[in-house]
This record gives C-alpha cells, structure tokens and sequence, in this order.
C-alpha cells in the first residue's frame, strides 16, 4: 500500500470515528426538553435541559420549545355578531406554551410545531364562536372580543389535546371590522345619534335653565316679601315706639304741669292761710283808718248803721 493510500484511509477512520463519537451526545439547551427516539419509536421519558448521552444512528433526540411563543393567523377570519352582522378579525397573534412533560405525548400523537397544534381552522373556529356572543356594538372592541377568543381557544385546545399540554396564554387581535356597507350605515347611524344627543343636551341645558330662572324669580319674590314685610315690621315698631315716647312725654308734661299747679295752689293758700291768720281786729282797724278819707257817707238806707270808728 503507497504511502498516499494509508494517509487517505487513516484520514477516513479519523472522520468516521469522530463522527460516530460526535452523535453519542446530545446537549438539550434551556427552554427546551428533549424526547428520545430509538429506532424510530418514541420514549415516554422526557429528557430536561443538558448533556446527554445516546447511542449514534440507533437513537436521536427530538427538541421540544417549551418557551413561550407566538403564533401568527394573517387570513381574515369572518363570522357573525349575535344580530348576524357580518364581521371580520384579521391579523390575530395567539401567544402559547407546550407543557414540557406532554412533549413525548404530543410528538408521538400530534407534532411539535405551532402549525401542527394550532391549525388555523381551530383558531377560527375560536374566533367566529367568540364573535356570535357579541352584538355589533361590541364585536370590534379588542376588549371584549379577545378574552372571548381566548376562552374558546383554550376550550378547544382541551377538547382537542386533553389538560395541560398546551397553555394558551394571549391573544392580539390587530384588525376587527364589518364590511363597507355596514361601516357606512354605523357612520349614518353615529351621525344621526350624535345629532340626537346633542339635541338632547340642548334641551336638558334649555329645561334646566328654565328651571333656573323659575328659582331666581321666586327666591327673588320670596326675599322681596321678607324684605317689605321686616321694613313694615320695622316701620311699625318705629311708629310704635315713637307713640309710646310722645304719650311718655305727653303723660310727664301733664304730671309736671299738675304738680305745679298744685305747688302754686299750695303756696297760694299757705299765703291765703296766713293772710288769713295776719288779719287781726287792730290790723283791720288800721288799714280801714289807711284807706278812710274822713267822710262819712251821705246817703244810708233804712237800717244803715254807722259803727264806731273812735271809740
């Protein structure tokens, strides 16, 4: 054998068995479990994440993604609201995890890609089930149409692949519409319903300042009648205050002009009294000799009597 002939052969038993070394280990990264297969039949063992060893071309080692991941259903899906309104959902994202200790089940039973596990025929059927217990005024909002798919979906998923094998976690629905011409009649339908509103809006605002003005006008009324009935009660207190002082006055002037009189009439008669008790016989005497000019009268009456002035 040349000497070419033996690096060639030894070139080939080096490749060959590192080859066969090579594909006695298997390294099962995280997020990921392993499902052995001899001979083509699958383990009931799950293989966790890490170094492994197995037999080359008799065994091999399928990875399972047990991260969480998405998938992405582009087609419009059309179903029906509850008053069978056509709609339609688009773009829909269903976000899902495969049960790690279920992946020998499902790749020996279904597969192990979102294409397998979640056709899109079962994400429509979610969808349109989800769309029929809605009205048309709530089938295009994401807030009440996603938790709906995403509770038929998880129904199905069940149904389909028993509990725990795959969990869906999310679903994003990018687009729900109607048709044009439905869009266009919810158009004239808004229009028109704003314009009642507003409508309404005026005429409540005009009631409710009518009814405004009715309570100024009669809290206006009632304190212009607290006001003139306190300036009556004012006035007439005044007025009676101002009789009462004028008949004090008047009483009070009477009283002092009476007292008066009385002390005049007192001092008149305390005078009178001792006028009275001055007037002695010597002192009428006197005054009468005062006053008499001598003469004595020329004419008398019958019975006339002169009385004695000398003696």
């Amino acid at each position: 054998m040349t000497k070419a002939r033996k690096i060639v052969l030894t070139v080939v038993i080096v490749a060959a068995a590192l080859l066969i070394i090579g594909g006695m280990f298997k390294i099962v990264p995280t997020g990921y479990v392993g499902v052995k297969t001899t001979f083509g039949q699958i383990s009931d063992t799950v293989i966790e994440p890490g170094f492994y060893f197995k037999l080359p071309v008799v065994q091999s080692v399928i990875l399972v993604d047990t991260k969480q991941n998405d998938v992405q259903v582009n087609a419009q899906v059309w179903g029906e609201s509850s008053e069978k309104t056509p709609v339609y959902a688009s773009g829909t994202i269903i976000t899902y995890r495969i049960n790690g200790s279920k992946a020998a089940w499902l790749c020996a039973n279904v597969g192990n890609d979102a294409d397998s596990l979640l056709t899109s025929s079962l994400v429509a059927s979610s969808i349109k089930s989800a769309m029929v217990q809605l009205d048309a005024d709530h089938v295009t909002v994401r807030s009440s149409i996603e938790p709906l798919v995403l509770e038929a979906l998880r129904s199905a998923v069940i149904d389909k692949y028993g509990e725990d094998v795959v969990e869906i976690v999310k679903i994003v629905i990018d687009q729900m519409d109607f048709e044009d011409s439905y869009n266009n009649a919810i158009a004239q339908k808004s229009i028109a319903r704003q314009q009642q509103e507003k409508q309404a809006i005026e005429n409540a605002t005009a009631v409710a300042k009518a009814e405004s003005d009715k309570k100024v006008a009669v809290a206006n009324a009632e304190a212009q009648a607290e006001s003139d009935k306190i300036r009556a009660e004012a006035e007439a207190s005044v007025a009676k205050i101002q009789a009462n002082a004028q008949a004090d006055v008047a009483r009070i002037t009477a009283d002092a002009e009476a007292d008066v009189i009385k002390k005049k009439a007192a001092a008149q008669a305390e005078a009178n009294r001792q006028l009275a008790e001055s007037l002695t016989d010597e002192v009428l005497k006197s005054q009468f000799y005062e006053a008499w000019d001598g003469k004595l009268p020329t004419v008398m009456s019958d019975g006339a009597v002169i009385t004695n002035v000398g003696g």
